[in-house]
């Protein structure tokens, strides 16, 4: 780049091909040294769908070691005992948690007001003596460790519920036994569909 101007920039402009928005992504990981600038995952039409199944980044690795296995405790969110993290864990771990914010790039791109639009959404909690991610990041989380090395040992404190003797009258359509057989592969997760699905139930003759 000499900095000297184009003797004809129209036609300098007209020979420009616009990047493809594929290449978009790797180039600016090439740039940042594998390393979205944010230090946050990319989000997708596609990961809309399932925003709490994070994409694995490749710079997980961190220059820690942890003597004991890290506690984590599920229960409505998953919690992590600050007096085992070391800050940088801690730093990667709320990460994690943090996506960008579709509408504050929808806006921009727009050239519409941002204002009160953030730009990352963070989902994890500081709590005075812990650090509580989604329940949905469980799988980010368990990944994230052992590519770091470190031991995890999960305490299960979610409620179960109290059992009751009651006995299914209804019958499920074809659309509800689908539904139903693909919750049952999952320990979290969010069922989006029509209200009529589970308003209307056939009664068992």
């Amino acid at each position: 780049m000499n900095f000297q101007p184009y003797s004809d920039q129209w036609a300098f402009l007209a020979s420009v091909i616009p990047m493809n928005v594929q290449n978009i992504e790797p180039t600016i990981l090439r740039a940042t040294g594998s390393i979205h600038p944010l230090d946050v995952n990319f989000i997708n039409e596609e990961d809309l769908g399932t925003p709490w199944e994070g994409k694995k980044s490749s710079g997980n690795r961190l220059n820690i070691s942890i003597a004991e296995p890290l506690k984590i405790t599920l229960a409505n969110q998953i919690y992590f005992e600050k007096a085992q993290l070391p800050q940088v864990l801690i730093n990667r771990l709320i990460r994690l948690a943090a996506f960008p914010n579709p509408e504050f790039y929808k806006a921009q791109a727009m050239r519409m007001s941002v204002w009160n639009k953030p730009r990352v959404i963070g989902c994890a909690e500081n709590y005075p003596q812990h650090i509580a991610l989604p329940q949905g990041c469980l799988d980010s989380v368990l990944s994230f460790l052992r590519d770091n090395n470190i031991a995890a040992e999960l305490i299960d404190k979610r409620f179960v519920g109290t059992e009751c003797n009651a006995v299914f009258m209804g019958n499920l359509r074809a659309e509800q036994e689908e539904a139903v057989s693909a919750l049952l592969r999952y320990d979290t997760g969010v069922l989006c569909a029509p209200t009529a699905l589970v308003r209307q139930l056939p009664q068992r003759q």
